[in-house]
C-alpha cells in the first residue's frame, strides 16, 4: 500500500500534474460505452437514451469493450445474479477510460484497460467492489475473482485491501477515484499510493 519514502513525494507530484493535464481534457466528457461484445458468460447490452444497462445471467461473464467512458449524464448499471457475480469490462482502445457520471452494480466489477482509467470527483459509483486496473487477465483465468486479486494484491481476499473514500493514485497510468461507496481496489502490479495530494 505504500512507495518507497524516498520516492513517494516525486512519485505523487509526478501523477498529480499528469493528472491535471488529463482533467483538464476528460472534464466535459459525454461519451457512453460502445462497442461491447460478451466473450464469456452470459449477458445482454441494452441502451436507452443515457441509460447502459447490463443484465447478466451467470455468475461470471467478460465483455470487451471498444470504448468504456461514462459522461457526466449519463449511467452504465449492471444487474447482476447476487452480490457474489462479477463482471470482468475488459476496453480495446488507444484511449483511457474516462468515468464522470453514475455506475451501479449490485456484485463486483472489473475494469481493465492498459491506458488507464479516470474517475472524475463528481462520479458516482455504488457497486459491491471494484477494480480499475492497467493490468490484463486471460479469460480463462476469470471463472472466479480470487485469481485475479492474488495476481493484483498478492492476497486472495481483495477485502483485505479496501480503500473507502479516498483519492488513489494507480502507478504507471492516470486514476483518479473520488467518493465511492463499498469496497474500491486500484492496483498495477502491486504499486500502489494512498497518499492525497495537498
Amino acid at each position: 500500500m505504500s512507495l518507497n519514502p524516498g520516492n513517494r513525494n516525486t512519485f505523487c507530484q509526478r501523477v498529480v500534474t499528469m493528472l491535471a493535464a488529463t482533467l483538464i481534457t476528460v472534464t466535459t466528457a459525454q461519451a457512453a460505452p460502445s462497442g461491447g461484445e460478451v466473450q464469456a458468460g452470459s449477458a445482454s447490452i441494452t441502451q436507452n437514451g443515457s441509460l447502459t444497462l447490463i443484465e447478466q445471467q451467470s455468475s461470471r461473464a467478460v465483455i470487451d469493450w471498444r470504448s468504456f467512458d461514462v459522461g457526466v449524464d449519463e449511467a452504465v448499471r449492471f444487474a447482476q445474479p447476487g452480490s457474489d457475480s462479477a463482471t470482468l469490462n475488459r476496453v480495446n482502445s488507444d484511449q483511457i477510460s474516462v468515468i464522470m457520471g453514475r455506475v451501479d452494480a449490485n456484485g463486483q466489477l472489473y475494469l481493465l484497460n492498459p491506458n488507464g482509467v479516470v474517475i472524475g470527483e463528481g462520479a458516482n459509483i455504488d457497486v459491491g467492489a471494484l477494480v480499475a486496473t492497467t493490468a490484463n487477465i486471460g479469460n480463462s483465468d476469470f471463472p472466479g475473482s480470487r485469481y485475479f486479486a492474488e495476481a493484483c494484491f498478492g492476497h486472495p481476499s481483495p477485502s483485505k485491501r479496501q480503500i473507502l473514500n479516498t483519492t488513489v493514485y494507480a502507478y504507471g497510468a492516470p486514476t483518479v477515484l473520488r467518493t465511492l461507496r463499498n469496497h474500491l481496489f486500484a492496483a498495477l502490479h502491486n504499486s500502489l499510493s494512498d497518499s492525497t495530494p495537498t
